[in-house]
């Protein structure tokens, strides 16, 4: 069996082996931490199973055999995020969240956890999520929609207007969770309400509104775009020869 096929959960110290470590520290750790990464995957819908406990030589770790590696590791990518205050988690993820974070706290001085994840070893250090200081606003951006569904829905968006084309997830509403998802891996212009965490990035926020961008309209988007934001056009027929005999 390949070691990507496993997931591990890890308690780290110094005194920590398998002849020392507290048994009911790393049972409670990894029950809190599967329970997490199971739930995550059944509200991403990332098909996942757990199967197997593997008590690994050398190491305070407990292993298990995961039916889908990268949707492990996608799962636990959220997880971390979590964990350390860099995602704020939904409703059905907010008691898990503290519960694993509770278990963390306890842990006596000198231990810490870890998890191991496509041979990928990253702490799990618990922070709280930070207030987003700056005011909701709402706005309308093109981005292609890359996941949808859960069961607190959620649209997971990425736009090449947003800093590096990074994804940003949003709440939306059972009935536009079924409206949108015909349009999995489309391009949308969608007006959204949300507030920006102190580097700018979109911290959380909510899908009012989208509509369907068809190919081949880009030149009638930048029509509109000047309708609605440069009225001084209004009684020019043909923006494009406009602009082309701009300044000369």
């Amino acid at each position: 069996m390949s070691s990507e096929e496993k997931i591990r959960i890890e308690l780290v110290g110094a005194d920590v082996t398998l002849d020392t470590v507290a048994p009911l520290e790393l049972l409670e750790l990894s029950t809190r931490y599967f329970d997490l990464l199971l739930r995550i995957a059944a509200e991403s819908q990332i098909p996942l199973t757990l199967q197997g406990i593997y008590v690994e030589s050398g190491s305070a770790r407990h292993a298990t055999r995961v039916s889908n590696p990268k949707g492990a590791e996608l799962a636990n990518q959220r997880v971390l995020r979590l964990v350390s205050g860099g995602e704020k988690p939904s409703p059905a993820l907010r008691g898990p969240t503290e519960a694993l974070k509770a278990t963390i706290n306890k842990l006596p001085a000198g231990h810490a956890a870890a998890v191991i994840s496509l041979n990928r070893r990253e702490p799990l250090v618990p922070r709280d999520v930070p207030a987003w200081r700056g005011p909701a606003s709402i706005t309308k951006l093109r981005a292609s929609l890359i996941q949808v569904g859960g069961k607190e829905p959620r649209a997971r968006f990425s736009s090449r207007f947003e800093r590096n084309g990074e994804a940003f997830s949003l709440g939306v509403t059972v009935a536009k969770a079924r409206d949108l998802a015909p349009h999995l891996y489309e391009e949308l212009e969608i007006t959204i309400r949300i507030r920006r965490d102190d580097e700018g990035k979109i911290a959380e926020g909510e899908l009012l509104e989208y509509v369907q961008v068809c190919s081949g309209d880009a030149f009638e988007a930048w029509r509109q775009w000047y309708r609605e934001n440069a009225s001084e056009w209004d009684g020019i027929a043909d923006i494009e020869e406009a602009l082309s005999h701009d300044g000369s």
